[in-house]
């Protein structure tokens, strides 16, 4: 996660020292979405937490953005806040169903963009972003809305089904 973090920080921080960074950011785009709309709208956790970045280094006052993300993950969250959200994302769920096809979708992009040419780091690989994707479709400090939550969830199966695939 703190390497994530570090990504996350380190590209907001590209941005938001342009003379126009968090503008940029904020602005809405012809399709009437921000940029971080944008990313909160990917089930990416790499996009989610540029996208909490942005939001967080609006709200700054001279404290590093990189500490500030770390600060905010290392404190931790009430259990009834992380059930609150998980209730909210799973309420629909018998009617709408799990976004199989977009969780699929969306790990194969995950893996398509890491060079895992090793069956050990694979498989390392897949692990660990299951168990943060375990994490993360629930956490109420990233802004994804509830579709996008339901495929990070989703994810979590697929990811532990490669995994299991790839250990045998």
């Amino acid at each position: 996660m703190l390497g994530l973090i570090d990504q996350a920080a380190r590209r907001a921080h590209d941005v938001l020292r342009l003379p126009s960074g968090i503008l940029i950011a904020k602005r809405l785009e012809d399709d009437g979405l921000s940029r971080i709309e944008r990313l909160e709208l990917s089930p990416l956790a790499d996009d989610q937490l540029l996208a909490l970045a942005f939001r967080r280094a609006g709200q700054l006052e001279g404290t590093d953005l990189r500490e500030d993300m770390i600060q905010l993950f290392k404190t931790g969250l009430p259990s009834f806040a992380i059930e609150a959200q998980r209730r909210v994302v799973m309420a629909d769920l018998p009617r709408s169903g799990l976004p199989v096809m977009a969780a699929a979708n969306a790990v194969d992009a995950l893996i398509e963009g890491e060079d895992l040419s090793l069956k050990r780091d694979k498989l390392a690989f897949l692990r660990t972003y299951a168990d943060l994707y375990a994490d993360l479709w629930c956490d109420p400090r990233i802004g994804a809305p509830v579709p996008v939550r339901r495929i990070m969830a989703t994810m979590v199966t697929r990811l532990h089904d490669l995994a299991a695939a790839e250990h045998r």
